[in-house]
């Protein structure tokens, strides 16, 4: 062991650390868990059967580390804090920040601007120029944290959740489509991407092709790794004259009382549009039985007036915030 591996020094996690890891998320969320109705350790626990093949990735291409870099402080003994990095798609200079976490007997020692700082000196190291990370609203301590180490703020947008069966089909205009994408189709989600970004976003972590252009090596690991997880992911486009309106980003589970995961993105001008594209997401996730879901969608009140119609409240607020580094 280095001198970094020592108690009370910020480290990188070892695979080998993975249930001290899940210990400490499950300690450190466990009030975001219970508002959104999830286990922690059922999301992970698909995970360890692949550290072994994760070994081996690593050690055939080093780079693939990138995909979720963690570092650790350890504290008595024990994982005090940590946070996880993550390269976007294929894009070298635009990276992740998330799973940002402090035990809660650890809590006002700073120890969250230790964790961001190094975070970004890795980043950085690795030839990263933007990052992005995502923080509740309601987190004030965390945003006004964020923000006076430069991060701008981008986005918002709103978290639902509901206990949801079939809905009724919906109609729309002759001149719209709704069609499932391939996991190699990657153009259609830029273009609306680009176009639905904030002048903040276009500024500091401008949307580029390389987060959605993914090889065929990282398409196969993706769904690795996703039915390793018990999960099954889809993407559902609207078009409207040939041009990309909408897009649902499914992730459902095949296993367990997790909730399924939507999330929406669409032209404020084809809000109207949202309950075709929503119902569609939906309806794939119940197969015939009430299902939970939580569903992130853009701060439109057409949209979320719908999805309360059909018997989703809201729970949370998040922020996007970005970094020019």
């Amino acid at each position: 062991m280095n001198s970094e591996s020592r108690p009370g020094k910020l480290r990188k996690m070892e695979l080998t650390e993975f249930d001290r890891m899940t210990e400490l998320m499950e300690v450190a969320f466990a009030e975001d868990a219970a508002r959104e109705g999830r286990s922690l350790r059922d999301d992970v626990a698909g995970l360890k059967s692949l550290l072994p093949v994760l070994r081996i990735l690593m050690t055939v291409r080093p780079s693939f580390e990138d995909k979720f870099y963690t570092l650790v402080r350890d504290i008595d003994g024990r994982f005090a804090a940590a946070i996880t990095v993550s390269q976007q798609g294929n894009d070298r200079q635009r990276w992740y920040i998330f799973n940002v976490a402090t035990h809660p007997e650890f809590r006002g020692r700073g120890l969250a601007r230790q964790l961001i700082t190094a975070a970004l000196s890795h980043i950085r190291a690795r030839g990263g120029k933007r990052v992005l990370l995502d923080v509740r609203s309601d987190n004030v301590a965390a945003y006004q944290l964020y923000r006076s180490m430069g991060f701008l703020h981008l986005e918002t947008s709103t978290t639902l959740k509901g206990t949801l069966s079939r809905l009724p089909a919906c109609d729309w205009p002759s001149n719209c489509t709704v069609r499932q994408l391939t996991d190699a189709e990657w153009l259609p989600a830029f273009d609306l991407e680009q176009r639905l970004a904030s002048e903040a976003t276009r500024t500091v972590c401008p949307v580029t092709p390389d987060q959605f252009q993914n090889g065929p090596f990282s398409r196969f690991l993706q769904r690795v790794i996703s039915r390793a997880q018990k999960q099954h992911l889809e993407r559902w486009l609207l078009d409207r004259a040939g041009k990309p309106i909408g897009l649902a980003a499914s992730q459902l589970r095949l296993a367990g009382n997790n909730p399924h995961r939507v999330r929406l993105s669409i032209e404020p001008a084809g809000a109207d549009l949202a309950p075709v594209l929503l119902t569609e997401a939906i309806n794939r996730g119940v197969n015939g039985t009430a299902h939970s879901f939580l569903i992130d969608v853009p701060d439109n009140s057409a949209v979320i007036g719908f999805l309360k119609s059909i018997g989703c409240e809201e729970i949370e607020t998040l922020h996007q915030l970005g970094l020019a580094v």
